[in-house]
């Protein structure tokens, strides 16, 4: 049995660790959307780039598969979309991810059940703050961050396989691609 003391400090301890679970979320999404911050100027840079060489190459008249081309603008147009959408989404839940302590504290207040703080912490958030749609705003996220990292660098390569024609920056280009890319898939082998 539990004494009044600790009924009155349960509350407290798991608002703590509430705010803790939050601010490390809080922290990742921070991080997040300065990462795609960057990105967006990247990939607008590289868009750029990429038409101007495509338009040279056609005013040229340069023997090159137009199939490659379109496939490069596309990875273009791609990226940008992607890395934009990912950081106006990691804004956006970063943003959200600070309002749940003052929700958490405002239902607390209105309906003060000790047995509704039981449970791990995501149970609570989504007990007192009734976010439905914060796991699909996360995988959104998520998809939109991967999909612009990995059109940056699919984007990269294709430019230096079909603008270049260099094999030893083909060859390094490739290679980096892998390296980068690894990560991504170590995390969904598990």
């Amino acid at each position: 049995m539990t004494s009044n003391r600790d009924q009155l400090t349960q509350p407290a301890r798991v608002l703590n660790l509430v705010k803790i679970h939050v601010l490390g979320w809080s922290s990742m999404y921070n991080k997040a959307t300065v990462m795609s911050a960057i990105m967006v100027p990247l990939s607008w840079s590289l868009f750029a780039h990429v038409q101007e060489k495509i338009q040279q190459i056609q005013e040229a008249g340069l023997p090159t598969n137009s199939i490659t081309l379109l496939a490069l603008s596309i990875m273009s147009y791609l990226t940008i979309i992607c890395n934009s959408y990912a950081a106006i989404m990691a804004f956006i839940n970063a943003e959200r991810m600070s309002q749940i302590p003052l929700k958490i504290s405002q239902t607390a207040a209105d309906k003060p059940d000790v047995g509704a703080i039981r449970g791990d912490v995501v149970t609570i958030i989504m007990y007192h703050v009734k976010v439905q749609f914060w796991s699909l705003l996360r995988a959104y996220w998520f998809f939109y961050f991967i999909t612009g990292y990995l059109s940056i660098w699919i984007e990269l390569n294709l430019y230096v396989w079909v603008i270049t024609g260099s094999f030893p920056l083909q060859l390094f280009a490739s290679t980096s691609t892998g390296v980068a890319l690894l990560p991504i898939g170590l995390f969904w082998l598990g």
